[in-house]
Protein backbone atom coordinates (compact mmCIF):
# COMPACT_ATOMS: atom_id res chain seq x y z
CA UNK A 1 0.00 0.00 0.00
CA UNK A 2 2.21 2.66 -1.29
CA UNK A 3 -0.26 4.78 -3.20
CA UNK A 4 1.66 4.86 -5.91
CA UNK A 5 4.25 6.29 -4.61
CA UNK A 6 8.24 4.74 -5.19
CA UNK A 7 11.27 6.09 -3.33
CA UNK A 8 13.20 5.59 -6.28
CA UNK A 9 11.17 8.37 -8.26
CA UNK A 10 12.35 11.63 -8.25
CA UNK A 11 9.86 14.35 -7.05
CA UNK A 12 9.36 17.52 -9.42
CA UNK A 13 11.29 20.48 -8.08
CA UNK A 14 9.94 23.92 -9.08
CA UNK A 15 11.65 26.65 -9.42
CA UNK A 16 12.90 28.79 -6.01
CA UNK A 17 11.69 31.78 -6.28
CA UNK A 18 13.22 34.47 -3.96
CA UNK A 19 10.89 35.23 -1.08
CA UNK A 20 11.28 39.03 -1.29
CA UNK A 21 12.92 41.71 -3.94
CA UNK A 22 15.58 43.86 -2.39
CA UNK A 23 14.10 47.27 -1.99
CA UNK A 24 15.57 49.93 -3.63
CA UNK A 25 18.02 51.82 -1.92
CA UNK A 26 17.71 55.42 -1.27
CA UNK A 27 19.65 57.12 -3.49
CA UNK A 28 18.13 54.80 -6.04
CA UNK A 29 14.89 56.08 -4.64
CA UNK A 30 16.48 59.98 -5.20
CA UNK A 31 17.98 60.06 -8.26
CA UNK A 32 17.02 57.06 -9.98
CA UNK A 33 18.91 54.36 -11.66
CA UNK A 34 21.91 55.02 -13.30
CA UNK A 35 22.31 54.24 -16.87
CA UNK A 36 24.58 56.57 -18.42
CA UNK A 37 28.15 57.73 -17.37
CA UNK A 38 26.83 61.40 -17.37
CA UNK A 39 24.11 60.29 -15.02
CA UNK A 40 26.54 58.86 -12.53
CA UNK A 41 28.73 61.76 -12.82
CA UNK A 42 25.60 63.99 -11.65
CA UNK A 43 24.69 61.89 -8.93
CA UNK A 44 28.45 61.42 -7.48
CA UNK A 45 28.61 65.20 -7.56
CA UNK A 46 25.80 66.27 -6.21
CA UNK A 47 25.84 63.67 -3.56
CA UNK A 48 29.85 65.23 -2.66
CA UNK A 49 28.19 68.36 -2.38
CA UNK A 50 25.53 67.44 0.15
CA UNK A 51 28.34 65.78 2.01
CA UNK A 52 30.56 69.43 1.89
CA UNK A 53 27.79 71.39 2.77
CA UNK A 54 27.81 70.74 6.53
CA UNK A 55 31.80 70.24 7.10
CA UNK A 56 31.52 73.96 5.29
CA UNK A 57 29.19 75.50 7.80
CA UNK A 58 30.86 73.76 10.74
CA UNK A 59 34.29 74.68 9.61
CA UNK A 60 32.88 78.40 9.82
CA UNK A 61 31.06 78.12 12.71
CA UNK A 62 34.16 76.77 14.48
CA UNK A 63 36.56 79.84 12.64
CA UNK A 64 33.50 82.32 14.00
CA UNK A 65 34.66 80.89 17.15
CA UNK A 66 38.33 81.04 17.41
CA UNK A 67 38.32 84.71 15.60
CA UNK A 68 36.06 86.33 17.91
CA UNK A 69 38.01 85.06 20.67
CA UNK A 70 41.10 86.62 19.59
CA UNK A 71 39.57 89.92 18.65
CA UNK A 72 39.82 92.97 21.01
CA UNK A 73 36.10 94.39 20.26
CA UNK A 74 33.38 93.71 18.26
CA UNK A 75 33.80 89.83 19.12
CA UNK A 76 30.11 89.17 18.22
CA UNK A 77 30.11 90.88 15.02
CA UNK A 78 32.75 88.83 14.20
CA UNK A 79 31.17 85.65 15.18
CA UNK A 80 27.88 86.54 13.24
CA UNK A 81 30.24 87.40 10.13
CA UNK A 82 31.73 84.08 10.09
CA UNK A 83 28.03 82.43 11.05
CA UNK A 84 26.13 83.95 8.43
CA UNK A 85 28.97 83.38 5.73
CA UNK A 86 28.78 79.55 6.37
CA UNK A 87 24.69 79.46 6.35
CA UNK A 88 25.41 81.47 3.13
CA UNK A 89 27.95 78.92 1.58
CA UNK A 90 25.92 75.69 2.82
CA UNK A 91 22.72 77.25 0.89
CA UNK A 92 24.76 77.87 -2.31
CA UNK A 93 26.17 74.20 -2.05
CA UNK A 94 23.17 72.69 -1.11
CA UNK A 95 21.54 74.84 -3.85
CA UNK A 96 23.84 73.24 -6.48
CA UNK A 97 23.72 69.58 -5.08
CA UNK A 98 19.66 69.77 -5.76
CA UNK A 99 19.92 71.44 -9.27
CA UNK A 100 22.12 69.04 -10.48
CA UNK A 101 20.01 65.72 -9.17
CA UNK A 102 17.10 68.15 -10.87
CA UNK A 103 18.92 68.08 -14.08
CA UNK A 104 19.86 64.46 -13.65
CA UNK A 105 16.04 63.42 -13.28
CA UNK A 106 15.28 65.29 -16.09
CA UNK A 107 18.35 63.86 -18.43
CA UNK A 108 17.06 59.88 -16.89
CA UNK A 109 13.38 60.57 -18.01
Amino acid sequence: MNNGYSPYQQQQQQPQQPMYQKPPSLIDRIYGRKTDTLQSLLSIVSLILFIIAPIIFLYCFIMGIVVASNANRQEFALFLNYFFDGVYKTAIFIALGMILAAFKRIISK
